[in-house]
């Protein structure tokens, strides 16, 4: 695309806006919601320049009117709505923001395919159908919402997100119908305390998390080539009429029991940081670890790469080695130094459990250096030391 297609091609947006007309009306979100007449509830969408925007309901426009980054559109939604009559909301090639929080409890679902332009791609970059949170001195309270929730669209939509909020959706359970599936490698932040979300992916190309809070019903995490800065698990309470008490659980959750840490992810701190913990929890609740998965094909843990106070103790090792699949785990890793040397017979025992080449340098399966006499190359990479 040239510049001059481009700069023309935003001009004419512009002004089809302004004029109501044009390729303006191809490009519009679907509302689903049951909202009462008379509400004092809006919707808040922040548009990526200075553009116009529409509101039509049953088919008669509503409002146009301009909107900027520092003037955003806001609708009332007092007229009311419901899910069998969407309102349909245009200039939707220029929405970087759209926060339909206020109408969270009564949303059905939401469709965006409206925001792609085959001209300026893809604008959305933040999207939130989050219910309200009220902080209390123990966490948050809300009402969480039980309608559908649909976030619809093709995977273009959701090239350039960066942000998904989804708390309080009880009826949002699969982020591998989203995440992974779309590829939504932009993402960095995950927001669904109180959801019902089942599992957490990351995207298929990875992602670079600042922030995953997630309810700690999920049973299954996947992360490929991904890293985080906080991950945090809330517990939901819920009580009459749907209101919900929300509190942060400290460690890893019991309830998950598969994980796959993916390509780079496991050469990250947290990912040892998180493997220790849920060891932890798992052990102090008796749980029976052979019940439990843990996939990992390039794990990097050495002194170099996650620090000595993080790595693995043998006695830590043993319980590795009891999770289902832990003969099928690939890469290397450094036993932490105690001062003492492993026995004999605490050598015979990890060959056990990981097969007889678990000492052998460049073995295809996992390495464990209890003397740390490798040197490890090509990080990142296939795994190999010398």
């Amino acid at each position: 695309m040239t510049h001059r297609h481009w700069w023309l091609s935003n001009s004419m947006d512009y002004y089809d806006a302004k004029w109501f007309c044009g390729d303006y009306k191809n490009h519009a979100i679907y509302i689903r919601a049951n909202v009462t007449e008379g509400s004092n509830q809006y919707l808040r969408i922040t548009p990526t320049k200075n553009s116009y925007m529409s509101v039509t309901k049953d088919g008669v426009l509503q409002t146009t009117r301009p909107v900027s980054k520092t003037d955003p559109f806001v609708y009332s939604m007092s007229a009311g709505s419901n899910t069998k009559n969407p309102i349909l909301v245009y200039g939707a090639n220029f929405m970087e923001e759209i926060n339909l929080s206020e109408i969270a409890l009564g949303l059905d679902g939401v469709t965006l395919d409206g925001v792609y332009s085959e001209v300026l791609g893809s604008p959305l970059k933040k999207i939130n159908v989050g219910t309200a949170l009220t902080q209390t001195s123990n966490g948050y309270v809300t009402t969480v919402g039980t309608l559908g929730c649909q976030i619809q669209g093709t995977a273009r939509v959701f090239t350039n997100l960066i942000s998904l909020n989804i708390r309080g959706q009880r009826n949002q359970t699969d982020l591998n119908a989203t995440m992974y599936s779309y590829d939504m490698s932009e993402v960095q932040e995950v927001l669904a305390m109180g959801s019902g979300l089942i599992n957490f992916y990351s995207s298929q190309s990875g992602n670079k998390f600042t922030k995953i809070e997630i309810p700690d019903t999920v049973y299954t995490i996947w992360m490929n080539n991904s890293s985080w800065d906080e991950l945090e698990f809330w517990h939901c309470e819920i009580g009459e009429n749907n209101a919900a008490t929300l509190t942060q659980v400290m460690g890893i959750p019991t309830t998950i029991h598969e994980v796959s840490f993916l390509g780079s992810t496991g050469s990250t701190v947290r990912s040892i940081q998180f493997v220790k913990s849920w060891l932890q929890a798992l052990n102090d609740a008796g749980a029976d670890l052979s019940q439990y998965t843990l996939s990992m094909d390039k794990i990097n843990w050495s002194d170099t790469t996650v620090g000595d106070s993080n790595l693995l103790t043998f006695t830590e090792l043993s319980q590795l080695a009891q999770l289902n699949n832990a003969n099928q785990l690939k890469g290397y890793l450094v036993l932490k130094d105690t001062g003492t040397e492993l026995t004999s017979q605490q050598l015979t025992q990890i060959k056990n459990w990981f097969g007889d080449t678990v000492f052998t340098k460049n073995s295809s399966g996992l390495v464990v250096d209890h003397k740390r006499d490798y040197i490890q190359i090509n990080i990142g990479g296939d795994v190999t030391v010398d």
